[in-house]
């Protein structure tokens, strides 16, 4: 009887550590295969024809964006999004914590940048599930939040959302790439974009 109850009490231990271990895994590999697809989306528009959006690295903070719209609308047909759906319609799309709401909870952030609420952007739904929110007509709109899972969950930042940005460093000849830029918030526990990738 003692040694069933240590080994209950042992398993109580370690079974929440290893399915969060396993809820990692499975979120990590979503999150690489979208990186994947995002990269083969740009190597296919980029042998079109480059848009002007993203920020450029090795001349400061400067953004040339001054085709962002087209960038977007290429790249959604590309993707092969399936809906639209709109800030507030929570039947097709995620609602998430607000930036107050993930302070408060302990998320850490860059900057002020990344006050923008997701919930307040259209979620453009890909046929794979996977959810884009789109800044293309703010002041920085290089910059795109991606829920690599949808609605399936836990649709947390630094779990599986994460905010992005298009950049080009114009000192190598290397097309547009992406990454965790100077905007970003991850919530308790979570994870960044170099982790995300490891």
């Amino acid at each position: 009887m003692i040694t069933l109850g240590i080994i209950g009490v042992v398993a109580a231990m370690t079974i929440p550590n290893l399915i969060a271990k396993i809820n990692f895994i499975a979120l990590k590999a979503q999150f690489k295969k979208e990186y994947s697809q995002i990269q083969s989306t740009l190597k296919l528009m980029n042998e079109d024809g480059e848009f002007a959006c993203y920020r450029e690295v090795g001349t400061g903070n400067t953004y040339n964006n001054s085709e962002c719209v087209q960038f977007w609308e290429q790249f959604l047909s590309y993707r092969k999004e399936s809906l639209v759906c709109k800030a507030g319609d929570y039947t097709c799309r995620p609602k998430y914590k607000t930036r107050v709401e993930l302070l408060a909870e302990g998320a850490t952030t860059s900057t002020s940048y990344c006050s923008l609420n997701t919930n307040d952007y259209e979620a453009h739904v890909m046929l794979n599930g996977v959810i884009y929110y789109l800044w293309r007509n703010q002041v920085f709109p290089n910059y795109f939040v991606v829920d690599v899972n949808g609605k399936a969950g836990p649709n947390k930042y630094g779990y599986d959302v994460f905010y992005l940005t298009l950049y080009k460093d114009i000192r190598s000849d290397k097309p547009v790439q992406v990454k965790q830029d100077l905007c970003w918030i991850i919530e308790k526990g979570g994870y960044n974009f170099d982790e995300m990738l490891k």
